[in-house]
């Protein structure tokens, strides 16, 4: 129902740790008196089978440098050692390249998949999506800098998905 007890719980793939996925709406979990329990009977190993792949959003500008995260992942989603003999590919050259999981985009606008590979098999894939953004602005509307110094200007930007009626976050990367 969405309360103070409803809370998700998971152990991520390739993590160590159980982390709380959720936000209460108490602002923390609370005692329950029942609970549903999806476990796997997979022995755990540290025998590598997949990675799990994150980056720090999904848009993002033309001509970004965009850095993979990647996780080892067993069979059983315990943590496993990445072979050093992976390699990176893109699911569309166009986009630009891939090197040891740093995309850098060419400017080409529209959805890649930037994915690991081992054993001549895809074995993490994330996508991400180059866009125009819709609009942009400072992230604050006023700021002084004394005379002789240096600051960091801040933008922010969105991306209005007209398909779906939705806003996105772009996120800026250096050129």
């Amino acid at each position: 129902d969405g309360g103070g007890s409803a809370t998700y719980v998971c152990r991520p793939a390739g993590e160590k740790d159980v982390i709380v996925l959720s936000n209460p709406s108490d602002g923390a979990e609370r005692a329950v008196a029942n609970g549903l329990v999806v476990y796997s009977t997979t022995p755990p190993s540290d025998v590598f089978d997949r990675a799990s792949l994150k980056a720090e959003g999904t848009y993002y500008t033309p001509y970004s440098e965009i850095v993979v995260e990647a996780t080892g992942v067993s069979p059983a989603g315990t943590p496993a050692e990445i072979p050093e003999d992976v390699e990176w590919t893109l699911s569309d050259d166009a986009f630009g390249t891939i090197e040891d999981g740093v995309f850098t985009s060419n400017g080409t606008l529209g959805t890649v998949a930037l994915q690991m590979n081992y054993q001549d098999k895809v074995v993490g894939s994330i996508e991400v999506q180059i866009v125009d953004p819709t609009s942009a602005s400072f992230a604050q509307a006023t700021m002084v800098v004394p005379f002789g110094k240096s600051a960091e200007v801040k933008m922010t930007a969105s991306y209005y998905d007209d398909e779906y009626d939705v806003t996105h976050p772009v996120i800026f990367k250096e050129s």
